[in-house]
């Protein structure tokens, strides 16, 4: 985790323009933000809000000159009744445990490709009976359509103050598929204090919604203030609290690859335990956001004492351990090297040089933690063919590559390395990306290309929507020959499914000179 700051005011290097949503009222809480990014209404800002000033409401406004005015406000959704005044838990009630208030809240704005879309939280039919609604507009909030109930959750309160401001819900929309996310707090069963995030979805624009799901499950506990975020690729991340004695607490993210279908097993992200303490309950919040591959979680932290925010990212996987060669006495066999698992890598990276030669190639990416050099055969030492080859391995995730593992070494022949044993005398004369091979391919495929200078080497497998799924190569190299093994995996190690890929080489040479990039197409077919 890094320590971002805490401070009392905020000092950019640059002045703000302040700019007034709606007329204020006697209470107005918890407002949300979402932008339009390249999508019908390119740029236009979303505002929504609850307005306590009489009953409950949810407002929302929306900006076409980038904040600096907003329409006049419109009401999503209205209830009469009086939720109480306490400014943090509302509504109040003298018996925490049997509220009778109803009331809204937690709204919250999301933008597809050509729709937007605005939740809430609604306890309007008594104990036990919340639920989320939501409104879709397809004019950029000009109008929207009849609100739907999405989900029901229990609502009650207890000593802590207030289950409610858990239970504010997290809107996503994947931009890919237009599908429509929802993440909240729930509890366990009607009798059951436990709490846990439950997950739905939509697949067709909010017509329709899944059964609630649990996503996460560390069995006695609370899991609370879910936040969802989707990227360009369609990879859904949800980030959670969760405490296992309502006191010390732990964020932790879990992350799904096929569009909410499923998620895989929850990280934790926190190094250190925060105590917040119950009078602080209503000031931890969390969310997360994604960038390129990486993923970033900010929490509230109270490990020193004071509310500060936190910032985590991932990081490079460390080097994997005890490389070896299982069968090193196999003569006439293809060479099968192991290592042990890296923590956090999604692959690896087998390289291979020659005796007489200090550069390595890269020869082969795998997500298992084994490979077999099937362009190699193992010889005898004393035998006049045989040279003597060595292996490392790197580990990789998608914010880098690490450190090598130990070395190993053989003694035999490889097939495609004698093959251009004349060239490997001198120095390529070009930069040049050669055709796959096997084209079409299933499961793997060999990528092959030189290089004329050293320098910034970018080997990416690209949709054909041009989004980058695999990066198989980011570091510097010398000058030499190279070849890369694809096995039809994306970055997370998830196979990808048949069709046309491109293949994308990028060389910023060491010495100033040009840059170099070539691409070509390829076919998988399962």
């Amino acid at each position: 985790p890094i320590y971002v700051s805490r401070t009392t005011t905020f000092q950019p290097p640059f002045s703000w323009n302040h700019k007034k949503v709606s007329t204020p009222t006697t209470s107005q809480d918890k407002p949300y933000m979402a932008v339009d990014n390249g999508g019908t209404h390119d740029g236009r800002i979303y505002v929504s809000w609850t307005d306590f000033s009489s009953g409950s409401k949810i407002k929302f406004a929306y900006s076409t000159d980038q904040g600096v005015s907003f329409s006049a406000p419109i009401t999503l959704d209205s209830l009469s009744a009086n939720p109480g005044t306490y400014p943090y838990f509302k509504p109040s009630s003298t018996n925490p445990g049997n509220p009778t208030a109803v009331f809204l809240q937690g709204s919250m704005p999301a933008v597809g490709s050509c729709e937007l879309y605005v939740i809430w939280m609604d306890v309007d039919f008594g104990y036990n009976q919340a639920s989320y609604k939501i409104r879709k507009s397809t004019n950029g909030g000009v109008s929207f359509g009849a609100a739907k109930t999405v989900a029901q959750f229990t609502w009650q309160r207890n000593s802590l103050g207030g289950l409610d401001i858990f239970n504010l819900p997290s809107l996503a929309v994947d931009l890919v598929t237009g599908y429509v996310y929802v993440a909240y707090m729930d509890q366990v069963s009607e009798t059951n204090t436990d709490m846990r995030v439950k997950w739905i979805r939509s697949t067709n624009g909010g017509n329709n919604w899944s059964t609630p799901v649990t996503i996460a499950d560390f069995g006695v506990g609370w899991q609370f203030f879910p936040w969802l975020a989707v990227d360009a690729t369609g990879r859904v991340t949800v980030a959670l609290i969760h405490s296992s004695d309502i006191s010390l607490i732990d964020v932790y993210i879990t992350e799904s690859f096929d569009n909410g279908a499923t998620f895989d097993t929850p990280v934790k992200v926190t190094g250190q335990r925060s105590n917040p303490g119950n009078a602080t309950w209503s000031h931890h919040y969390q969310g997360v956001a994604l960038a390129g591959c990486d993923t970033y979680p900010l929490w509230t932290d109270y490990r020193n004492g004071n509310p500060d925010p936190f910032l985590a990212s991932k990081s490079p996987p460390p080097p994997p351990e005890n490389l070896t060669i299982t069968n090193p006495g196999a003569i006439g066999q293809n060479p099968n090297l192991t290592w042990n698992a890296s923590a956090g890598a999604t692959s690896y990276n087998v390289y291979r040089r020659v005796s007489f030669q200090q550069q390595w190639a890269l020869i082969g990416s795998t997500t298992s933690t084994s490979y077999t050099d099937l362009t190699f055969t193992i010889l005898a030492p004393t035998d006049p063919d045989a040279d003597e080859f060595f292996y490392h391995v790197t580990a990789v995730n998608c914010v880098g590559e690490s450190g090598q593992s130990n070395s190993v070494s053989i003694w035999g022949l490889s097939f495609f390395f004698k093959s251009i044993s004349d060239e490997l005398t001198a120095s390529p004369q070009r930069f040049e990306l050669q055709q796959n091979y096997p084209n079409p391919f299933n499961p793997e495929t060999e990528l092959r290309y030189s290089l004329q200078k050293s320098g910034y080497v970018d080997l990416t497998i690209v949709n054909l929507l041009g989004q980058p799924i695999r990066t198989l190569v980011t570091n510097n190299q010398s000058i030499g020959w190279y070849n890369v093994m694809w096995d039809g995996k994306n970055n997370q190690g998830h196979p990808v499914g048949s069709g046309i890929y491109f293949y994308r080489l990028a060389v910023k040479p060491e010495d100033g000179s040009e840059s170099f990039t070539q691409i070509r197409k390829m076919s998988l077919l399962r």
